[in-house]
């Protein structure tokens, strides 16, 4: 869907009437459907003709005049969608909703994951390639019964116990001292 942008400043406004001629006034700005084919029928047509005469250069000599690319590069790994990833503890990436198990132990490692224009995925760290499968559910998680999970409790000695209380073999006493005012 093409949004139409009206010109905000008469300058705007009489490059389009030039271009576009009389039509552009006899549509009117409410109605956009004529308006837009107008553009597209004969506002195009007329533009590209002077935009090619403008600016058309003949050729130096005739035919494909690029040049071989290199064997050492892969435009498969150029042209893709490449997006980065941590892999997570138990070896996975998770990509679009979907999870990918990874044969290689690379927990934590970042990993780029190229899209390519054929639709297949390839998962590359270090400009290797990695194994990998995707998974169709998500694992549950083991859940520990309450006798497996120990909780240790901070042990507070007694009351009798002979470290409270002393230090360096003098019994400190527990009481605050008075306070003494002197009249």
């Amino acid at each position: 869907m093409l949004d139409i942008v009206y010109a905000q400043d008469p300058v705007g406004a009489a490059s389009a009437f030039c271009l576009i001629g009389k039509d552009f006034l006899q549509i009117g700005r409410n109605n956009e459907a004529e308006l837009l084919l107008t553009v597209v029928l004969r506002f195009l047509p007329k533009y590209l003709e002077r935009h090619n005469k403008r600016f058309m250069v003949t050729a130096a000599a005739h035919g494909d005049m690029h040049r071989p690319l290199p064997k050492r590069i892969d435009l498969n790994r150029i042209l893709c969608i490449k997006t980065e990833r941590t892999v997570r503890n138990d070896n996975t990436i998770s990509l679009d909703g979907k999870l990918y198990q990874l044969d290689e132990a690379l927990a934590g490692y970042k990993v780029s994951v190229e899209e390519r224009v054929d639709g297949t995925m390839r998962i590359m760290n270090q400009d290797k390639s990695i194994r990998h499968h995707a998974i169709t559910e998500r694992p549950q998680k083991v859940q520990l019964q309450t006798s497996q999970i120990y909780k240790s409790k901070a042990h507070k000695p007694a009351a009798d116990h002979p470290w409270i209380g002393t230090f360096f073999g003098k019994k400190r006493s527990h009481k605050k001292p008075a306070l003494s005012v002197a009249i």
